[in-house]
């Protein structure tokens, strides 16, 4: 009894958290790690929950656990009993097959087809490759949101380097630094340390404080001659 309870527990953990992976699930049952794919092997194995092992970005690979399409945490008992009659119904149709054909091979038959336990058989094959086509089809779609969560993380990532990229760059042309608060009169300092501190002490007494790279892109002069000019970096 306290395994079919735990299993239910797992069941229901596994439909509030599709996508759980083994360790959580493992916490939140409260068994070991290594003991969840024992405790809830009848319910992967009869397809109820669907397993996929999922390497996603930053994590190391591992299962992760979703009940299959269609079918909610309380229907578990029901569909065990039917998955259990099934099996039986299937054994059986097997056992039939064989000693039929063993029949016919020994009355010299060559061709024994068309009765109900063939039909029984093609039937629960064509079940069986429905059933994994379904598996394998909610697999890929769990490999495919782990592959959009690393398209996304490489992309962050290229941002976040493009940005730091772009602000080394604008750091390297700087020749000062600004240093403007809320109700303070703008300062100027020739280093970024110096800059930082300032910043720091204002943001203590105002809220906020924001420093500025000044980068110099021209330069306005005045010439005798002709007025003022004006020349690019």
């Amino acid at each position: 009894m306290e395994q079919v309870t735990k299993i239910q527990k797992a069941i229901n953990v596994i439909e509030k958290r599709p996508g759980i992976r083994t360790a959580e699930l493992a916490g939140a049952i409260g068994v070991p790690a290594a003991k969840v794919a024992p405790l809830i092997f009848a319910a992967t194995n009869s397809r109820f929950i669907v397993s996929c092992k999922v390497d996603r970005p930053g994590l190391a690979p591992t299962n992760e656990y979703r009940l299959s399409a269609g079918v909610v945490a309380s229907d578990w008992d029901k569909y065990r009993s039917i998955h259990a009659a099934e099996q039986v119904r299937a054994k059986r149709a097997e056992a039939y097959r064989r000693d039929t054909d063993s029949a016919a091979v020994k009355r010299g038959v060559a061709d024994v087809g068309g009765g109900p336990a063939e039909e029984e058989a093609a039937t629960d094959d064509l079940q069986n490759k429905v059933d994994g086509m379904s598996e394998q089809i909610a697999c890929l779609q769990i490999e495919l949101e782990a592959a959009q969560q690393t398209i996304h993380k490489m992309e962050l990532e290229a941002a976040q380097a493009t940005h730091a990229a772009g602000a080394g760059e604008v750091a390297g042309k700087a020749t000062g630094y600004l240093v403007r608060a809320h109700k303070r009169a703008p300062r100027v300092f020739a280093k970024r340390d110096s800059a930082v501190k300032a910043a720091l002490a204002a943001a203590k007494r105002n809220g906020r404080a924001d420093v500025l790279a000044l980068v110099p892109v021209g330069k306005a002069r005045r010439v005798i001659e002709a007025g003022v000019n004006w020349s690019g970096s």
